[in-house]
């Protein structure tokens, strides 16, 4: 897959190492090896551009000492094991944060989103949740147009109670 990082950055947290790779391939699988060369090694960055191509590495707290070991030039080879679900399996998934509702009460988590910019911002937003019978619930508020601007996520909470209690 061919994926366009321009204008993205990482943000690891403190204490932190990114090794930046190049990969001899960029075929990924959800259990299988990749190998490439160690470009860089960049400690302690709170913000770092990434570059199509590249795959970036993170090692934060106690494991960053792992990833400082290696060297520029050095040949890495990484392997990829799932464990406790078939995911050779799955051909699309999704993931998201952060959680907006526990045990049907607002809780927006701290899951290292940005406040000012992410958390508290109106956008366009989609949420999943599910019922206490099990319903599956997908709602997208739209944004950005003239009829509307999205909402918060503590707006996106409040509405994803919303909707859960009218459906008991």
């Amino acid at each position: 897959m061919d994926y366009d990082v321009a204008g993205q950055a990482l943000a690891p947290k403190a204490p932190s190492i990114t090794v930046v790779l190049k990969l001899d391939s960029q075929a990924f699988a959800p259990s299988t090896s990749i190998s490439g060369v160690v470009e860089l090694l960049i400690p302690d960055e709170p913000k770092i551009p990434m570059k199509k191509g590249d795959v970036y590495l993170v090692g934060q707290g106690d494991k960053a000492s792992v990833l400082s070991a290696l060297r520029p030039g050095q040949r890495v080879t990484v392997q990829y094991q799932t464990t406790g679900f078939n995911w050779e399996r799955i051909e699309n998934c999704v993931g998201g944060g952060p959680a907006l509702l526990k045990d049907g009460k607002i809780a927006v988590a701290d899951e290292g989103f940005d406040k000012k910019s992410f958390v508290d911002m109106t956008h366009p937003r989609t949420a999943v949740g599910r019922t206490a019978d099990g319903d599956l619930w997908f709602v997208t508020i739209d944004g950005r147009q003239e009829t509307g601007s999205g909402v918060s996520l503590a707006d996106l909470a409040a509405e994803m109670k919303r909707l859960v209690a009218s459906t008991r």
